[in-house]
């Protein structure tokens, strides 16, 4: 309240989240996007956190573990996968069992790219985000992440 007396502008903020723990926070040097994150464990290296937060601003992660993937969201990509699959001349003669694991190789794939846990880190690829994290000793427990103009 004492924010809109002072600007005198009608704000209402879309989303809010508080966090409280062992926390690491980014803003982007353009202030349009900015990142939280909330991990578990003794003791954390402010830069690891620092790093993995732009990791999360850069590549926009969909969520934090692969069983926070919404059910539907899975399905979804699982029959964009088997549609490709089915429809590449390439597979025309190919048995159920091997159609299913090519989709079962492309949705890994979907999930190294879309999973902050599975994704590469980007300072080094040589390790997933799940990899950075453990060798550090934590454990990821939640992320945020804010964009100007993004409601949801």
């Amino acid at each position: 309240m004492d924010v809109f007396a002072l600007i005198r502008e009608n704000m209402k903020p879309h989303r809010f989240v508080r966090l409280s723990g062992l926390l690491g926070d980014y803003v982007h040097h353009d202030g349009s996007q900015g990142v939280l994150l909330l991990v578990e464990g003794e003791k954390a290296e402010p830069q690891v956190l620092r790093d993995v937060c732009m990791h999360i601003a850069a590549l926009n992660p969909v969520s934090a573990t692969k069983d926070d993937v919404p059910a539907e969201t899975f399905a979804k990509e699982t029959d964009i996968a088997r549609e490709q699959t089915k429809n590449d001349p390439k597979n025309a003669n190919k048995p159920a069992n091997i159609i299913d694991k090519i989709v079962e190789g492309k949705m890994k794939t979907w999930l190294a790219q879309n999973v902050l846990l599975e994704q590469p880190f980007v300072k080094d690829d040589s390790k997933t985000v799940g990899q950075l994290l453990a060798a550090n000793g934590l454990k990821l427990k939640k992320f945020v992440r804010y964009k100007v103009g993004e409601i949801s």
